[in-house]
């Protein structure tokens, strides 16, 4: 069966009702191109963020990355063939009697490391007290940030798509069209291996539940690596627990059989201590549901 643009956009719009226990967001979850409204440009990748206590950014890497999915931005790593362009933050934080402010600058570079777009914002939260700004900025003023950061982040690289179409040779000198006879296209037939991890059971956990996951959005998925053409693994990172909480993050990898590599979808959350340590059960289904759309297109799109 082949891979239906309809079912992928249907699944990602699901996707946004993740918000449940473990909320897994897939980093570049896109939807399929629409003739009518123009895809943004990527993928992207976040630099470090300056300014910011490590427990912030880490708050903040989670909230990028579930807006960044449900705004189909591609996020990739910073060292990923196909990234086009690099996001930088810087943050401070400075509080008064009554509230605490929080500035942000972000910047986009191209791959030379041109500064091709820059926007910034502010973020206000009520004061608690504490000495250090940082102290008083809630999960939610941090989700407003990622928000507000998506949004922006969506707008700028739609208008680079849209341009980017507009810009786009459509013929010969003569006007006319080029005839070329379209290669047919080979279906993408997935194998998914053992996940590397020493948490619980997400070692046959999360591949199950992307096999079935990659089958809902119409993908092929065999038994057996010689009968692939594309092979997913993932990797899980679950963090110490600090504060009664962990960060837990997967990274899915797609390559083709003959080695070359298609790119990767990243998902970051941070859940209760311990939350995964006797099984992932309905975790790894939501993370699986998040990736596959993403899956899919770096593999339809490359």
């Amino acid at each position: 069966m082949s891979i239906r643009a309809d079912a992928v956009t249907a699944r990602i719009l699901a996707v946004l009702a993740l918000l449940l226990a473990l909320s897994l967001g897939a980093c570049s979850d896109v939807a399929p191109p629409s003739p009518s409204i123009a895809q943004p440009a990527g993928p992207i990748a976040f630099e470090p963020i300056t300014g910011l206590p490590d427990s912030k950014a880490a708050e903040l890497a989670a909230a990028l990355g579930q807006r960044a999915a449900s705004r189909n931005l591609v996020v990739v790593s910073r060292d990923d063939a196909k990234l086009r362009f690099k996001v930088k933050g810087y943050f401070s934080a400075h509080t008064s009697a009554e509230r605490t402010t929080i500035s942000f600058i972000w910047d986009v570079f191209d791959k030379a490391d041109a500064r091709v777009h820059r926007f910034e914002g502010t973020q206000q939260a009520p004061a608690s007290g504490a000495s250090d700004p940082w102290g008083s900025v809630s999960p939610e003023a941090i989700d407003s940030i990622a928000d507000a950061t998506t949004a922006e982040l969506a707008r700028f690289l739609s208008s680079v798509g849209a341009q980017a179409s507009v810009e786009a040779p459509r013929g010969t000198a003569l006007g006319y069209a080029a005839a070329e006879v379209p290669a047919e296209p080979v279906e993408p037939r997935f194998y998914i291996s053992v996940a590397e991890s020493n948490v619980s059971d997400a070692v046959t956990a999360l591949p199950a539940a992307l096999a079935a996951a990659l089958t809902a959005n119409g993908a092929v998925v065999v038994d057996r690596p010689e009968d692939a053409n594309i092979l997913v693994s993932a990797a899980t990172t679950i963090s110490p627990v600090d504060k009664g909480r962990q960060m837990v993050a997967i990274i899915w990898t797609a390559e083709e059989t003959g080695g070359r590599g298609l790119g990767s979808v990243r998902q970051v959350s941070r859940v209760l201590g311990n939350t995964l340590d006797h099984g992932w059960g309905i975790s790894a289904r939501q993370a699986a549901d998040a990736a596959a759309p993403a899956l899919i297109q770096l593999v339809v799109g490359s």
